[in-house]
């Protein structure tokens, strides 16, 4: 399975301890998406706050599917009700979370979805309301290698520069 991450620098090896910013999604982690137009919009982010230093660059990375049946895995796609939980959780607390999950896989909460969690939290908004919103975003995936072991089933295939 081919997979991408967004960056401002070739990462040949990645870490799923480096995370700089608190508050990601599923927690500390090494994320990865599906989507090589969602990495390259990532690409744009990170170079934007690392105030320009590297390149925007897209690292290409082949994942051992036997990762899946072989790791402890939390697949969030189609459990929405769970995924909200678990994203809210991990936006709220600044230390990593401690589910021991090697893999976490689901949707998306971008930048623009941090309004409905804001609401959410300040009783503005109950929980159906904030899922019933969150429905009508348009959700790319995103899978997070959160382990050492787990990133023993990445490849690195390549890296892409964008212009």
């Amino acid at each position: 399975m081919r997979l991408y991450h967004g960056s401002n620098q070739i990462i040949e090896q990645p870490d799923p301890t480096f995370s700089k910013r608190s508050k990601m999604d599923f927690g500390k982690g090494f994320y990865t998406t599906t989507s090589e137009e969602q990495a390259r919009r990532f690409t744009h982010l990170v170079f934007a706050r690392s105030k320009g230093q590297g390149t925007k660059t897209i690292n290409v990375y082949d994942l051992d599917i036997s990762a899946f049946s072989e790791l402890k895995v939390k697949d969030f796609q189609g459990k929405i009700d769970e995924w909200f939980d678990y994203v809210e959780k991990n936006r709220r607390q600044h230390e990593q979370s401690n589910d021991r999950y090697d893999i976490v896989i689901g949707p998306v909460a971008d930048d623009n979805i941090q309004e409905t969690f804001l609401l959410y939290e300040d009783g503005i908004i109950n929980k159906e309301e904030a899922i019933r919103r969150l429905k009508y975003e348009i959700l790319k995936d995103q899978i997070v290698f959160k382990s050492p072991l787990s990133i023993m089933y990445l490849r690195f295939l390549e890296s892409l520069e964008v212009v």
